[in-house]
């Protein structure tokens, strides 16, 4: 999974480079979830292990434990903010504003890149 997340946050950075906000958002979004999933996997967890009979990651059980993944109660808020604009890319009829997502990534490439090396 920790491929897959780097190439979401390469995606991202292609797409807000074009100027496609909303779908920068997402992919944005996701390398952090994929990186998330990465770590705790990497830890041995698996989704049953939050949820008795779970077969998959739930993007809530992976943001929920976000902050204990670097150990980083901030990381919490990064999972919010990421999913937020997510939110708004994908079901809001305005666009996501590239200063928010200029904001959140930073934090976002740090997490995905440190958690997948």
């Amino acid at each position: 999974m920790g491929r897959k997340a780097r190439r979401s946050l390469e995606a991202a950075r292609l797409l807000l480079a074009k100027g496609h906000l909303d779908e920068a958002a997402s992919r944005f979004y996701f390398s952090l979830f994929q990186a998330g999933i990465h770590a705790l996997a990497k830890e041995g967890r698996r989704p049953g292990d939050f949820r008795p009979g779970a077969a998959y990651w739930e993007h809530r059980t992976v943001a929920r434990h976000a902050a204990a993944i670097r150990g980083r109660a901030e990381d919490a808020g990064l999972f919010r903010r990421a999913m937020e604009l997510r939110l708004q890319a994908d079901y809001d009829p305005d666009c996501v504003v590239r200063r928010d997502l200029e904001v959140l990534r930073r934090d976002l490439e740090r997490f995905v890149l440190e958690v997948t090396a």
